[in-house]
């Protein structure tokens, strides 16, 4: 009994002279800086057992008699704002915000000050962290060791709290210059942390295998998205790739653009000096057709085959020789598909071409390979 009136001898004197200390009959201890002069103890509504209550303002404040300890603060209102205060500069301090109505701060907000950082452990090592740096606060990061998990995360990016923007041009591009890697995560590399040395294999090193790049990499492709803390350790911001790629997608969409561009253009072209629209464009979307000849390269004999439709009045094979001299001529009077045989004792060893003339113009032309 004597060392329960030393310990509440100690609570009192560390709260201050003014600070009021209370044992309450269900064993529960309150301390707060309100004066009982100016309230009574009136009962109140149930699961409240009694309450303090202001004559003058006619206003009823529940009392909580369930909590072991309650920390009463200095707004009469509503008794809020009682804090706990660690050391003897208000350094670090857990307290609830006072109501204050014209800054809309509501009841049982609750605020924990550090003004060096805070650190969370458990009996597997650190979980998160943050430590003030008080040289270079760009170095400054809050720290989790672990997964982190929520429905979606998001990222301040309103154009109101942006400055010199300006748009991409090609930078996209330069991430095919990055090396992607697999690798698996060691949280307790670089770490003189006693407790990070003692974490579990479970927090340190993980067993499942991650996708990403090299922070060393991308600083020197990208360093915009690599931050470096105190200890050296490099960190990339992922999400700084997704405008990248966004560009890189645009580059590559223009690129194709202008290729297919340039395919039509040949095209076009080339059906024009051959005089010939297109070999599709016949009537009753008839087409005509000129197959690769089987078998390529051959030795005795191949086989080209073709398609003609019945509109067609006149249609030959012509076969030349790289100089361009005509070698051989097989005329077709078939319509349809149509299959003609050209004998390897025709003609010499080498490479030839072969061209589909219908109604006096150039339908298409393929090579084939005749060895020895």
């Amino acid at each position: 009994m004597k060392k329960i009136f030393f310990i509440l001898g100690a609570l009192a004197l560390t709260f201050g002279a003014s600070a009021q200390l209370r044992v309450i009959g269900n064993g529960q201890v309150q301390v707060g800086n309100w004066n009982p002069s100016q309230w009574e103890i009136s009962p109140t509504e149930p699961g409240h057992p009694f309450s303090v209550v202001s004559p003058g303002f006619q206003i009823s404040i529940p009392i909580d008699t369930t909590t072991t300890v309650s920390v009463l603060g200095p707004n009469t209102s509503n008794l809020s704002g009682g804090s706990i205060a660690f050391g003897g500069r208000k350094d670090v301090m857990v307290q609830e915000e006072s109501f204050n109505k014209s800054l809309a701060v509501p009841y049982g907000a609750l605020a924990l000050t550090g003004k060096g950082g805070i650190k969370y452990s458990s009996d597997r090592g650190p979980i998160f962290s943050y430590t003030r740096n008080s040289v270079q606060s760009s170095k400054e990061t809050f720290t989790f060791n672990i997964n982190v998990k929520a429905p979606a995360f998001l990222t301040t990016s309103d154009a109101r709290y942006k400055k010199n923007v300006e748009p991409l041009e090609s930078l996209g591009t330069m991430i095919g210059d990055l090396t992607p890697v697999s690798y698996n995560l060691d949280l307790s590399a670089g770490s003189d942390d006693s407790s990070a040395q003692k974490a579990s294999s479970v927090n340190t090193v993980s067993d499942r295998r991650s996708f990403g790049f090299l922070a060393q990499e991308v600083r020197e492709i990208f360093p915009e998205l690599v931050y470096e803390d105190e200890n050296g350790m490099l960190s990339v911001d992922y999400n700084g790739f997704i405008p990248l790629l966004v560009d890189a997608y645009k580059e590559l969409k223009a690129t194709v653009q202008e290729q297919q561009e340039t395919i039509e253009n040949l095209k076009s072209s080339q059906q024009k000096a051959k005089g010939v629209a297109s070999i599709n464009d016949i009537e009753n979307d008839e087409k005509i057709l000129l197959m690769q000849n089987r078998p390529n390269p051959f030795r005795t004999e191949t086989e080209i085959r073709c398609v003609l439709p019945e509109t067609v009045k006149n249609a030959f094979i012509c076969i030349y020789d790289l100089n361009g001299r005509q070698q051989k001529r097989i005329d077709i009077t078939t319509r349809g598909e149509v299959s003609v045989t050209v004998s390897a004792n025709s003609l010499q060893p080498g490479m030839y071409i072969y061209s589909l003339i219908v109604d006096g113009n150039e339908a298409d032309t393929k090579r084939m390979i005749l060895t020895e």
